[in-house]
């Protein structure tokens, strides 16, 4: 601190200190509330119109992390968790404390999220994707540019490469939250990767999407001097056991794991910005003659194996995705096939409230079959496109840019895990569950890509269902609730039909 000066002032001796980073911390430490200097000293590169300079939540949150070498944005989906965190690197590499950043995102989030927000925002620095074959990676990381972008099992194909790279000092893991599993090699990969980094921040705006103990392998990779406690500790502290393999979360669980993902930032959306209404509205829809043979016999068998006790957990989920695929009119064979029911009245129902929609709707649906059904449906009517797991990167950005910024495609069929993170898609005003899922992570993710700050029209979540599963599955999502044990509350009173 050879730059400090004294002075004296009104009679008093004074200590005058650079308000810099290392001064900052150090007043911190002292029990000081200084403000971070990217507060005072930072321009907040800005594109246009003043809706679209940072909102106090961003500048918040861009402090936290310049502030902090491990950190964690727990902010809510659509509240701008992206470019708070380029702005942090980028106030950073200007004041000379970082030189190269690299981001890991979801795979469907490296172009049309990350590497679009860069170049709308921050014109003057460099970005490469890498992503492709070894070869095509290895030739993208060895251009010297500002910004890296890997999807989060890139990591694998060109881990040493990039531990040899010493000149990379800040690392973003975007949707922290896939990482919670400390058993597995993404996450050995990454711990190993990210250890002596300078800066590593985690993203997510859901920590603990299944479980609180979510949060520990979490903690385990960015600040493992958080949780002093081994995993069995974590578990009772934050669970409560209520039979052999039955976990619930103690009423305290979310105060906890707050306590452990320090230092961090949360802002929920209603902080940041006013949401345009949200209505959630069920449609039924009963099924088709064929699909209600095949359903009342399938679920005939579920009834018989239930009351034998030759449900496991395991084929409980299994017999529940049949009962599912049927109503949604596709159902996969154990030969592998799939029997095409045709499901017109569903159909239909579909082409009635996109039609009444005056802006544009996506469609989801969890199973493969019928979402290339359902689009070739809508493709008689209208314009589409579809995503799936099949869909190639380049193909995705494509159709996420024209269905965002032109008039065609009127309508995005898409497998919901394609679309989960990061994405803003407001061009579309309603979301359409054609059939839906047992993931509450994935379904909340899914409905938050219209849901977002640059919304301007209120926004409509349609489920459509025609039979009690769907019912059941809709009303555990909404209650965010374990879909275990979903079979014995079908037969137990809460379908409306009896089982022959």
């Amino acid at each position: 601190m050879s730059t400090n000066k004294r002075a004296n002032v009104k009679g008093r001796d004074i200590l005058v200190i650079p308000h810099e980073h290392n001064e900052t911390r150090l007043l911190r430490n002292m029990g000081l509330d200084i403000p971070a200097p990217i507060e005072h000293y930072y321009g907040w590169p800005s594109t246009g119109p003043q809706e679209e300079t940072p909102w106090e939540s961003q500048k918040q949150t861009a402090a936290l992390f310049t502030m902090n070498r491990r950190a964690y944005c727990l902010n809510d989906m659509g509240t701008g968790k992206t470019r708070a965190t380029l702005h942090a690197v980028n106030y950073l590499m200007d004041a000379g404390k970082v030189r190269r950043a690299l981001i890991l995102a979801p795979l469907s989030t490296l172009e049309f999220v990350w590497e679009r927000e860069i170049f709308k925002y921050f014109m003057h620095r460099s970005i490469r994707v890498l992503y492709g074959n070894k070869k095509a990676r290895l030739k993208r990381l060895a251009d010297d540019v500002d910004f890296y972008i890997l999807n989060h099992d890139g990591l694998e194909v060109i881990l040493k490469e990039l531990q040899d790279r010493k000149d990379i000092d800040a690392v973003i893991i975007d949707e922290l939250a896939v990482f919670r599993n400390m058993r597995t090699d993404r996450w050995k990969r990454l711990r190993a990767y990210i250890k002596n980094k300078p800066y590593v921040w985690g993203l997510t705006g859901r920590p603990t999407p299944k479980a609180p103990t979510d949060a520990y392998a979490q903690c385990k990779l960015l600040t493992p001097h958080t949780v002093k406690e081994n995993f069995t500790q974590f578990r009772t502290a934050t669970m409560v056991q209520m039979g052999p393999f039955r976990w619930v979360p103690r009423t305290d669980a979310k105060q906890y794991v707050r306590r452990v993902m320090t230092p961090s930032v949360r802002y929920e959306r209603e902080d940041c910005y006013d949401m345009p209404p949200i209505t959630v509205t069920r449609h039924h829809v009963p099924l088709d003659q064929t699909q209600q043979q095949w359903y009342d016999t399938m679920k005939k068998k579920a009834h018989i194996a239930m009351q034998d006790k030759q449900v496991t957990a395991v084929n409980e989920g299994v017999l529940m995705g049949k009962l599912l695929q049927i109503a949604h009119g596709y159902l996969y064979t154990n030969q592998r096939g799939v029997v095409d029911m045709q499901g017109a009245s569903r159909h239909a129902a579909l082409k009635g409230i996109i039609e009444g929609n005056d802006h544009k709707t996506i469609v989801f649906l969890p199973f493969k079959h019928g979402l290339r059904g359902v689009y070739q449906y809508v493709c008689g009517y209208t314009t589409a496109a579809q995503i799936s797991g099949d869909t190639p990167p380049k193909k995705r950005t494509e159709i996420f840019t024209a269905f965002q910024h032109t008039s065609s495609p009127r309508v995005l069929v898409a497998h919901p895990e394609c679309m989960a993170h990061g994405l803003t898609l407001t061009a579309a005003s309603t979301i359409v569950w054609y059939s839906p899922l047992s993931d509450l992570e994935i379904y909340e993710q899914a409905n938050a890509r219209i849901a977002r700050a640059s919304q301007r029209n209120p926004v409509s979540i349609i489920e459509i269902e025609g039979t009690a599963v769907e019912r059941l599955v809709y009303k555990r999502l909404a209650e965010k609730r374990s879909f275990q044990g979903g079979l014995l509350e079908l037969f137990s009173g809460v379908d409306d039909r009896q089982v022959a």
